[in-house]
């Protein structure tokens, strides 16, 4: 039967034919023949070995096999080359012998040297096979430069695998040959990829194989390409080419200066594509910050301090410079004035005593955190913005970066939940409050609201009640600047009166109060703060996400438009919040 098949395949004329040729005649072929046909088997498994795809070759692996299945569906393979009759092997050595389409050959021998019996007599004819085939003929064509990288991977892997060391030579005239073609037409970009696997080869214990005239070859490849692409401002590759040079010469005996200069030109290089920007007329501050980031991040790596310390000084102009670069978005929605009107009128009773006594006591105004949660969830697995990296800048840094699923949730969560607090206050507070100065509310009913609070320090009453009066004086500037460290001070007091710990010890002796961050995270904070309030809180006062006003203000960093009513009112209301705690006897 094999040798009927073997007479019928010569009919289809394979000789000349590409891989793809190849199957589409096959799958052809197939189609015309009867199930019944008891050949038929023969040409399915020609063509499933014919759909497997070449891998390229990771030469550290231990496991490595060259044909891999053409596609996988959740458990289905197609083709299972893991699991094709034994009979196969059989089969194929038998095609391999009367075979003339040369690729055809080597993907019989690809599938004999990994499943075959007598492997190393396959690996012998492979590696052979290979070497007289394995040329580039058009160094612009990305598919051949792309073949041959790939053929080569295999061909090392083979000769390390099976200790084929009477090739090298051949290997090195290949490799030289074809390292001569690309400096001929000043197309360096597939050198790096030769390189990588020379220098593989170069470290392990097949290293003593390769001559010093190729690894010189190499490296006077890599010096080309990496003055072509500077020259040429192609950064990434310019940058690539250093670091190849990098690996190869930064164990070399008196080349340290070689190598300071190499990582400085790659920071060079981050800091010159911060203005060139691909060439683009519209520069980006955006687009600049990036780049004198990884300039920032690359210097940082080296220990070149005073490099780092002027990036970090551009990089700050460049996030202040970008926020021209922002485009707002509105939308707009209807809420019925009546719906409004409806809860609204819940706050407002008999008298101002008792509307403002239940507007201060409930926790209306706290968006639940767990249903934000949920709701972030569920958009996050359908929105776009998946796909970038989501960053925030604040002021002149940039405070947050998402570049991964746990940070993008995260972000979503923070969005969500500014919406939902900027609706509670601007819609709803803000009308429920006005109502309340009509019946009546006064700046002294506010005041001895919160500093009544059995657990309030006398020097914090009197600051919050300049704080409140300078809010009803609409001097919003003044009562954020009081009544935001006062908040906190309010907050460390009511632990430590109850004998919890605000401060840590650094030395042995030597108290020191804990950051609010650290403070608030405490498992006594949390045990005792609802979490709705206690994620309320962070988000005011601490996250760089939200409004972070605790830094922002000690350190002098908000910004103009943060000192507005709704802002002050959620401080205000952080306080009415707090002081409905007790400690119980």
């Amino acid at each position: 039967l094999y040798s009927k098949y073997i007479e019928l395949k010569k009919q289809l004329q394979l000789k000349d034919l590409s891989i793809d040729d190849m199957l589409k005649l096959y799958q052809k072929k197939i189609n015309e023949i009867d199930e019944s046909n008891e050949l038929r088997k023969y040409y399915i498994w020609d063509c499933e070995l014919l759909a497997c795809n070449e891998q390229d070759m990771i030469l550290d692996r231990v496991t490595n096999k060259r044909l891999t299945p053409y596609l996988y569906s959740n458990s289905i393979k197609y083709t299972d080359i893991e699991n094709f009759e034994d009979e196969r092997v059989k089969f194929y050595s038998v095609c391999l012998q009367n075979e003339e389409n040369i690729k055809f050959k080597l993907r019989y021998l690809n599938y004999l040297v990994d499943y075959g019996e007598e492997k190393y007599n396959y690996a012998k004819q492979l590696v052979q096979l290979t070497l007289k085939n394995n040329r580039i003929k058009h160094c612009d064509d990305v598919d051949e430069c792309s073949d041959y990288i790939s053929m080569l991977s295999r061909l090392m892997d083979i000769l390390m695998r099976f200790n084929i060391n009477d090739k090298f030579s051949e290997l090195e005239d290949n490799i030289t040959s074809t390292l001569n073609l690309f400096d001929s037409k000043n197309n360096y970009r597939w050198v790096l990829e030769i390189s990588e696997l020379l220098r593989y080869l170069h470290k392990n214990k097949k290293g003593n194989a390769l001559s010093s005239s190729i690894i010189k070859e190499v490296q006077h490849m890599l010096e080309k390409g990496r003055e072509q692409y500077k020259s040429e401002k192609k950064m990434n590759f310019h940058i690539q080419f250093c670091n190849e040079l990098y690996e190869w010469i930064r164990k070399e005996a008196n080349n340290e200066s070689r190598v300071n200069e190499l990582m400085l030109e790659i920071g060079q290089a981050y800091e010159d594509e911060s203005e060139y920007q691909g060439g683009r007329t519209d520069k980006s501050y955006y687009v600049k910050a990036h780049f004198l980031e990884k300039a920032a991040r690359h210097y940082a790596n080296i220990g070149e301090c005073e490099k780092l310390d002027e990036i970090k000084s551009r990089l700050k102009e460049a996030y202040r410079l970008s926020k021209d670069e922002n485009t707002e978005h509105k939308f707009e929605f209807e809420i019925p004035n009546d719906l409004i009107e409806q809860e609204v009128n819940k706050f407002i009773l008999e008298d101002i005593t008792n509307s403002f006594e239940l507007f201060s006591r409930v926790a209306y105004f706290t968006p639940k955190i767990n249903d934000i949660r949920d709701s972030a969830k569920s958009r996050q697995e359908s929105v776009i913005q998946n796909f970038a990296t989501i960053t925030k800048i604040s002021g002149d840094k940039k405070v947050f970066e998402a570049c991964n699923g746990r940070l993008r949730e995260k972000y979503f969560i923070y969005q969500k939940y500014n919406i939902a607090l900027q609706m509670r206050f601007f819609i709803l507070y803000d009308r429920i409050w006005n109502r309340l100065l009509k019946q009546g509310l006064t700046v002294d009913m506010v005041i001895h609201r919160i500093t009544d609070w059995e657990y309030m320090s006398e020097d914090n009453s009197v600051m919050i009640e300049k704080g409140i009066e300078r809010y009803f004086e609409e001097d919003y500037i003044s009562a954020i600047h009081i009544l935001v460290p006062r908040f906190e001070s309010t907050f460390r007091d009511f632990f430590s009166i109850a004998g919890l710990p605000t401060t840590s010890l650094k030395t042995a002796s030597i108290q020191h109060e804990q950051t609010f961050n650290d403070f608030i995270n405490n498992s006594f904070v949390e045990k005792l703060i609802d979490e709705d309030l206690l994620f309320l809180i962070k988000y005011i006062m601490l996250d760089d996400l939200g409004y972070n006003l605790r830094n922002k203000v000690a350190h002098g960093l908000a910004e103009e438009n943060v000192f507005n009513k709704m802002i002050a009112d959620m401080i205000i209301y952080l306080f009415f919040c707090l002081t409905n705690y007790e400690w119980q006897d």
